[in-house]
């Protein structure tokens, strides 16, 4: 689900100070187990030279999997929202297990959320590069999705060289939509 694990430092010294306070969720997969949730937890007790952490064991399909994956890295904000985005988007479109309604339902966002957050894949790279390093926000960004190609591209260096705010960005759309042109 996630691109990387990120920074563990907090983490593995909160778990040296407090002990793994919420055991990591496994399931069982051939001869051995599959981590559902809780990998950043086990990389950082892997760090700490763990022997026994605790872990309780899930009959699970792969649906609930993702799904329980999903919710845990949605509820503890440790994906950016491309990473959001892309599991979105894999949920509904490549596993085909429901539309952006069930997805919806399944993890207590709205049918807006998600629809808003698998639209900021259509942005160009640069500005999903720009939400990730926090250069920029997702709700700055999905104001480029009413725009065509060529005034998305020349509004996304905007955004990323002058950090707009929402309000700019609404400004420059509606200027754009008045036969103005724009100047990077």
């Amino acid at each position: 689900m996630r691109d990387e694990l990120g920074s563990l430092d907090e983490l593995v010294a909160s778990i040296e100070k407090k002990g793994l306070l919420q055991p990591i969720v496994v399931r069982p997969v051939g001869d051995g187990f599959e981590v559902v949730a809780g990998n950043r937890r086990l990389e950082a007790c892997r760090r700490l030279k763990m022997m026994r952490i605790p872990f309780v064991v899930a009959e699970l399909y792969d649906r609930e999997v993702f799904e329980a994956s999903l919710i845990e890295n949605l509820q503890h904000k440790t994906l950016n929202p491309t990473e959001v985005a892309k599991a979105f988007k894999r949920y509904v479109d490549e596993y085909g297990w429901g539309g952006v309604s069930e997805l919806a339902r399944r993890i207590g966002k709205s049918h807006s959320y998600v629809s808003m957050r698998i639209a900021l894949l259509k942005l160009p790279k640069e500005v999903q590069e720009a939400i990730v390093r926090r250069r920029t926000n997702p709700s700055v960004a999905q104001e480029l999705l009413s725009l065509d190609e060529e005034h998305r591209a020349t509004l996304s260096k905007i955004i990323v060289e002058k950090k707009v705010t929402r309000s700019e960005v609404r400004r420059i759309i509606k200027q754009v939509r008045r036969g103005m042109t724009l100047n990077p």
